[in-house]
């Protein structure tokens, strides 16, 4: 059985974030409380389970608080967070 590891909107917003830029981090509305030392974390934290588990109100919840930045990192960040989606389990 996969080891598994269910993310909030919060650290998937993190993983997200920092996957497409780290200097954004600290600059991204929804991220500014992080470092880029708490993605290394939280990076290195995942590389130990084989999957991630979300809600769908999660998703929904990471997408609309994602889109909170200007072009062009808004689509940036959309586009890696459709990248992330297939690979994630969503439960209900």
């Amino acid at each position: 059985m996969p080891r598994s590891i269910a993310l909030d909107a919060n650290l998937l917003i993190l993983l997200v974030v920092g996957l497409v830029d780290r200097d954004l981090i600290q600059t991204h509305k929804r991220t500014k409380s992080f470092e880029p030392a708490d993605f290394d974390l939280l990076t290195s934290i995942l590389a130990g389970y084989d999957e991630i588990v979300v809600t769908p109100n999660v998703l929904t919840e990471t997408s609309n608080l994602l889109a909170q930045v200007r072009e062009p990192a808004r689509t940036r960040l959309m586009r890696q967070l459709a990248l992330i989606v297939p690979t994630q389990r969503e439960e209900y």
